[in-house]
């Protein structure tokens, strides 16, 4: 589409510069003719540029998607590996299951962050918690200790 865009552009362009020559002399039978020729090769032009506007901020728009995109990814990639680190410093790779993944983001994104935690809540949530590996690596990631 892009491609097409410029070069209907060219296109609009070159006949300009024709029209241009072969202005009529002023007055003359062909000179309204000429007029209105050109009025129609301007409406094209801002036709055509209007397109070409509307293609080039919804490539930008792309653009801004795919960087957003790998950010997304990269942040992904990060946390997954801080998850892997963190399960080698407590228990195995082994143990940390698709479950266990989403239940550490589960207490990472807690109304009430492990962060904010006293020792004292954080052992009480440990205690009460069924998934305790995946509490720990939330910690670990964290920076929270818990003993």
């Amino acid at each position: 589409m892009w491609e097409e865009t410029e070069a209907a552009l060219r296109v609009i362009y070159n006949l300009f510069i024709q029209l241009h020559d072969a202005k009529p002399k002023k007055d003359s039978p062909d000179e309204k003719f000429w007029e209105e020729e050109l009025k129609e090769v301007r409406k094209w032009a801002i036709i055509v540029n209007n397109r070409r506007v509307l293609l080039n901020i919804e490539r930008q728009r792309k653009s801004r998607m795919t960087m957003k995109l790998n950010e997304i990814k990269s942040s992904v990639q990060k946390l997954s590996d801080e998850m892997i680190d963190a399960a080698k410093a407590i228990g195995t790779v082994a143990e940390l299951t698709p479950d266990v993944k989403a239940k550490v983001l589960q207490f990472l994104n807690q109304n009430e962050s492990i962060i904010g935690m006293s020792e004292a809540d954080l052992q009480s949530l440990l205690s009460q918690t069924k998934d305790k590996f995946a509490l720990r690596i939330a910690c670990k990631i964290a920076g929270v200790r818990l003993e």
